[in-house]
């Protein structure tokens, strides 16, 4: 049985003893579903280890790194995507996130909660797969002026190193 299902998975037919072929419809359908249920069982537990860490920080220590008790909800469920997210517009927008999180820590903490508190994730996902003009993110992303400081930045260091 487990044979027939796997060949289904793949291939979607099954040869019978008769000569003929059984198909499988579900069983593909369900193979193919696979991949999803995993990542988001994977990231279900992601966020339940980040809730743990961060539910065993003392609020003194979550001052340190810009957040306070009241924040670990809202971080928890949004992790991992709108760190996802934040990472692909930088990217999209010719930002370099590692040197930004570098130079400008307080600026990069503030585009962090920022993409955890945004209720447009949605719109920012349909955003970066349209492929839609550079700027058009503006109208929807409360990180626009962030970013555009962060360009401004890394535009001002790049003229600085290359004298």
């Amino acid at each position: 049985m487990y044979t027939d299902w796997y060949l289904a998975a793949i291939g979607g037919h099954v040869n019978t003893s008769a000569g003929g072929t059984r198909a499988y419809g579900w069983e593909r359908r369900l193979a193919a579903l696979w991949p999803a249920v995993k990542d988001s069982l994977r990231a279900w537990v992601e966020r339940q280890l980040l809730r743990q860490e961060l539910e065993a920080m003392t609020p003194s220590e979550l001052d340190d790194i810009g957040m306070n008790p009241a924040e670990i909800p809202a971080i928890v469920k949004a992790y991992p995507q709108a760190g996802r997210l934040q990472q692909r517009i930088m990217t999209r927008l010719g930002l370099d996130r590692k040197h930004a999180v570098g130079a400008w820590p307080a600026v990069m903490r503030a585009v962090g909660s920022a993409c955890v508190k945004c209720g447009e994730r949605k719109r920012c996902e349909r955003w970066l797969e349209s492929g839609a003009a550079n700027d058009s993110y503006r109208a929807f992303c409360p990180n626009a002026y962030r970013f555009a400081a962060v360009k401004v930045w890394q535009a001002r260091r790049h003229v600085l190193l290359n004298r």
